[in-house]
């Protein structure tokens, strides 16, 4: 469970008892992994994908920018693929 949710389901809980409609917004996720992605690419649900350039093997993602392309998504190439584990980790651990 996000760091987060159970401040945002406390407000919400509160919300609801005092009869008020509570703010139901999503947190931002990072979401990993080629076929997940590949998913949310198809149906539409990806806002961003960050790929990294050190993949081994290449051919594991090197149609995902064309991917991309076709579904009108915006995507980065990036140096480092540790860069990505940094944000991965760090979103867990973010207050």
């Amino acid at each position: 469970m996000h760091a987060r949710a159970p401040c945002r389901l406390k407000a919400e809980a509160e919300a609801r008892a005092a009869g008020k409609e509570a703010d139901k917004k999503k947190p931002v996720v990072v979401k990993y992994g080629i076929n997940h992605i590949t998913q949310l690419i198809e149906s539409g649900k990806a806002q961003m994908v960050v790929i990294a350039h050190d993949v081994d093997p290449l051919e594991l993602v090197v149609w995902l920018p064309a991917l991309c392309k076709k579904m009108g998504v915006p995507y980065a190439i990036v140096k480092v693929r540790t860069a990505l584990l940094l944000a991965k980790v760090s979103r867990n651990f973010s207050p």
